[in-house]
């Protein structure tokens, strides 16, 4: 991190690019051993002998540190794999599994291939890795000491305060800043508002947020020309400084489409709600994406923009949109049995094809039998159109027979649906009968009453 000192009262220094980060992934250390091969085995083993009888646990004793409650013990460690070395963290509770995660001393404990030879040089990055990931929390004024000795090493942190944010400053420039609308969406980078603690995680993370909100209204080019953290180490503050450039609005392109063998095309670009060259909207594709898994023609779907080819095309202003699904089968049979303590034994078979008469007409149907009630149902209906609109029609039968009372029902139906985002609506004329016959008895006639309707239902 590069350091400036504008006054003698006030110490700064200017974080860019990835900013505060801990060291997460380090490379490992080879040194050149100095003893045979055999000495040195000899001597890893008598040393592994000697820290595995002499490492204990020590809870220490309770400790403020800068306000905060502070845990000296050791480190939390598996018992599964022997102990190279004892590793012993008196932090905060909350930075101890963090330390022993991310430093190297903590990953090699208990590592197989570990030599004793390493011992030194991991010691001698371990100041530099707990600093990391306390300035990554904001604790830019900590204290952290490290003693080590053959086969151990503790380190110890006092945090200090974290530091604030004090002022945050966000230009967005390009086509993007003509639209007052989704301009009112950035008033201030999202999760490090004026008095939050600063935490780098955070600041990485609304530096995306604000580029992936550009994406989703179509500025697929949008991108971070520069970013400042300006940290304050006396006061404990930070000021940020945030330019974003939207780049041009892309429209939608044609469909690439992959995986269609038995059905047409047609069905995937009449449920698509945009046309070719409309302006991209991330919610237009997830409406998409809806209707197609919707459909009742594939098992699974992806679609989304192709970004590598709009990426190598710098001049391109429209995206392709890869289409990609797994057809369900054209037919299929259903069989099934079972039993309930109000019907008893049951079966049902049924029958379903996704591309009746070769006209994309969807069929499904079924025939369920019971001791007491049997029912019998076929539907039709049409793919979705270029509207979201489908039309359906069909038939239900059904006959009950209880306590010698049979009722048979009837419902023919047609009408016309249509999809609004994850409703579906579905309005039909539909003929209806019902008619029951009680059975005759000693002293009694036999009963039939019958009834007719036609209703609209929903």
């Amino acid at each position: 991190m590069p350091a400036t000192s504008p006054t003698k009262a006030q110490a700064c220094f200017f974080l860019e690019g990835a900013d505060i980060a801990p060291a997460v992934s380090l490379p490992q250390l080879h040194l050149t051993p100095r003893v045979p091969r055999a000495g040195r085995r000899l001597a890893a083993g008598l040393a592994g002998l000697l820290i595995a009888g002499c490492a204990s646990t020590d809870p220490g004793k309770d400790t403020d540190t800068a306000g905060s409650e502070a845990g000296s013990r050791s480190a939390k460690l598996p018992t599964a794999r022997k102990s190279n070395y004892a590793f012993k963290i008196e932090a905060p509770k909350s930075f101890v599994d963090e330390i022993q995660r991310q430093t190297l001393v903590g990953r090699w404990q208990r590592r197989d291939d570990y030599d004793p030879i390493q011992f030194d040089g991991l010691v001698a990055r371990l100041r530099e890795e707990v600093q990391a990931i306390l300035q990554a929390q904001g604790y830019f004024r900590a204290r952290t000491t490290v003693d080590s000795s053959p086969g151990q090493v503790t380190v110890k942190v006092e945090p200090g305060p974290q530091a604030t944010v004090s002022q945050t400053s966000l230009r967005i420039t390009g086509p993007a800043a003509d639209n007052p609308k989704l301009m009112a969406q950035f008033e201030s980078i999202p999760d490090l508002k004026q008095g939050k603690p600063f935490i780098s995680s955070a600041w990485q993370g609304g530096k995306r947020s604000v580029v992936d909100a550009l994406n989703r209204q179509g500025y697929l080019r949008a991108e971070v020309v520069s970013s400042e953290a300006r940290v304050d180490v006396a006061g404990s503050t930070v000021s940020l400084d945030l330019a974003v450039e939207s780049g041009p609005r892309i429209a939608f392109g044609n469909l690439e489409i992959t995986g269609l063998q038995r059905y047409d095309r047609g069905i995937i670009e009449d449920i698509r709600p945009f046309s070719p060259g409309e302006p991209y909207t991330d919610a237009k594709l997830q409406e998409f994406q809806a209707r197609l898994r919707t459909a009742g023609y594939f098992s699974s779907i992806s679609a989304l923009p192709d970004l590598l080819a709009l990426q190598e095309d710098e001049k391109a202003q429209r995206v392709t949109i890869q289409v990609i699904v797994a057809e369900l089968a054209r037919r299929r049979a259903v069989f099934g049995v079972g039993y309930s303590t109000d019907e008893g034994p049951r079966g049902q078979v049924g029958f379903e094809h996704r591309d009746l008469f070769s006209r994309e007409l969807q069929l499904e149907s079924a025939l369920i039998l019971s001791a007491k009630r049997q029912r019998a149902f076929a539907n039709f209906r049409t793919p979705y159109d270029d509207d979201n609109r489908f039309y359906g029609f069909g038939q239900r039968l059904e006959r009950e027979d209880i306590e010698g009372l049979t009722t048979l029902r009837s419902n023919t139906y047609a009408g016309i649906g249509r999809r609004y985002g994850d409703i579906e609506s579905f309005t039909s004329l539909q003929y209806q009968i019902e008619s029951e016959r009680i059975a005759a008895t000693v002293g009694t006639p036999e009963e039939r009453n019958s009834q007719r309707a036609l209703v609209l239902g929903q």
